[in-house]
């Protein structure tokens, strides 16, 4: 038997020991990987925005220029510059390069700072202008207020003299009736008795024949007196002839309607006797109705008795109404700041009920309006054969209703809404620039004008009150500039990072501090 061992196979300790080595080496190393994965990853964590940084720098090179010339802020902290570049100390944003502007540009007569813009800016930005030109406009203020009754359309009806109600063709609130149309029955002695005067003057009159004598002029007395005594009862001239043809009292009298509307109140019942003086009805005509609105002390200006208002409800949400002005308070309520006003809306289709809420648009022109004779005028295009809708720049000449004051009409005829004739006017345009190119700083207005291409100066201005998405221009700006209507406050932004800039616009002395 050989015993000897086989040179290939290690001693069992030798082999057992060697492995575990190994694989503790082997697992070392992995770990070791992982961590050092893991510090790479941190690393790049923690530098990233550095990195990225760099990177659009190689994409995107800076302009160079000297030393000398330039310096280093940061673009989230305008307050710190450097003279070399680093990081902030506040965000430790990377710096950003700029020129050196210790001195302000020099500028044009009423300019405040000047903004140059690179295209791509101006690309990103969505950057564009729009010119002062001269357009119509409207001062428009909008009040909220409820429908009342009209109380010049109001009647009551009371008891010319006392009696008893036998009945009542009018029995509720709220009921329609017509001029003259019958409400009640009234039974009355003292009735009796100036009937009995009417007929006995009447058949004196009719004895006397043809005489002028002292009997005859007695009679006619007697019946004009007992005439008008039954008129100031109440009774209508037709109700007394009727006295008169059947030759006999009428022991009920009929009461009637003087006017037209709605049975708003009802205060007796069937069988009730009344007194001299005493109301029975109230009747309200709704052809007419009142709309109460409140005015604003800063709008009173623009408010003015016999002002035509364009009224809108809820209720009829595609419809509008014509109002006018009526009323003016004297005194301006102490505790809310406002001017009651009363507007008369015509309502001949009932279709505005008391109590409703209502929106009331009251414009006035912002200009001059000079009505002219139409037959003096040149013709136009669009009428060849007399006066027309013209535009003369500043003027513009064409048919007016006063409930839009900012639109003129080539043809003549009524008013939409309205229905009154429309007037032939010269309506005089004012320059205005759009609501989005005005930046209000709370002390001052300013726009920035297009100077050329990419360069833009900021300039203050005096506006007018606002009309829709535009404001008239009083001063600071000529027809024909150009200003930033559409991204305004970017370049605003850019205007108040630049230093000299930053010093026109706040005031400041023209120097600024290096952070060193």
């Amino acid at each position: 038997m050989d015993n000897k061992e086989d040179p290939s196979q290690p001693p069992p300790e030798k082999t057992s020991t060697g492995h575990k080595v190994w694989a503790a080496v082997r697992i070392i190393n992995v770990r070791l990987r992982f961590i050092l994965l893991m510090v790479i990853v941190g690393v790049l964590a923690a530098k990233w925005e550095t990195i990225v940084d760099h990177y659009d720098r190689w994409q995107h090179p800076p302009t160079t220029q000297a030393a000398a010339e330039v310096e280093y802020y940061c673009p989230m902290h305008p307050s710190v510059v450097k003279d070399h570049p680093g990081n902030c100390p506040f965000c430790g944003m990377v710096l950003s390069q700029r020129p050196i502007t210790t001195q302000p540009a020099s500028l044009p007569a009423g300019a405040l700072a000047r903004v140059n813009l690179s295209p791509r800016k101006l690309e990103l930005g969505r950057v564009s202008t729009d010119p002062v030109e001269y357009r119509l406009l409207s001062n428009e203020i909008r009040a909220v207020g409820s429908i009342d009754y009209d109380q010049t359309s109001q009647a009551t009806i009371s008891a010319r003299f006392k009696g008893r109600l036998d009945k009542l063709d009018v029995n509720y609130v709220g009921e329609d009736v017509k001029k003259g149309q019958k409400l009640a029955e009234i039974y009355s002695p003292e009735l009796l008795v100036a009937q009995e005067e009417l007929l006995g003057a009447s058949r004196s009159l009719a004895g006397a024949g043809d005489k002028n004598d002292f009997a005859a002029q007695t009679a006619r007395s007697l019946l004009a007196s007992a005439r008008q005594k039954l008129q100031l009862w109440g009774l209508e001239d037709r109700q007394i002839d009727q006295i008169l043809q059947a030759g006999q009292v009428q022991t009920k009298m009929d009461i009637l309607s003087p006017m037209p509307g709605i049975v708003t109140d009802k205060k007796v019942l069937e069988g009730q006797y009344v007194m001299e003086g005493q109301e029975l009805y109230t009747v309200t005509n709704l052809d007419k109705v009142w709309l109460q609105v409140n005015i604003f002390e800063s709008d009173l200006g623009y408010v003015d008795k016999g002002q035509y208002v364009e009224v809108t409800s809820a209720a009829f949400p595609n419809e509008i109404f014509a109002g006018r002005i009526a009323f003016l308070a004297y005194s301006v309520d102490p505790a809310t700041r406002t001017l009651a006003a009363r507007i008369e809306v015509r309502n001949e289709d009932h279709k505005l009920r008391p109590g409703m809420y209502m929106s009331a648009s009251i414009r006035s022109p912002a200009a001059a309006v000079l009505t002219l004779d139409p037959a003096t005028q040149p013709a136009s295009a669009s009428a060849p054969t007399g006066a027309g809708l013209r535009d003369e720049g500043q003027y513009a000449f064409g048919y007016y209703c006063p409930i839009y004051p900012d639109r003129v009409y080539d043809k003549p005829g009524d008013c939409p809404v309205d229905k009154f004739p429309m007037k032939y006017v010269r309506l005089e345009k004012l320059p205005a620039l759009p609501e989005s190119a005005v930046i209000d700083t709370g002390m001052r207005k300013v726009v920035y004008r297009e100077s050329s291409a990419g360069s833009y100066d900021m300039v203050e201005v005096t506006l007018g009150r606002r009309s829709g998405e535009f404001y008239p221009v009083l001063s600071g700006l000529k027809v024909g500039d150009r200003v930033v209507a559409h991204g305004a406050f970017l370049v605003d932004a850019e205007n108040r990072l630049n230093p000299a800039a930053g010093v026109q616009f706040y005031g400041a002395t023209g120097s600024h501090e290096h952070t060193h």
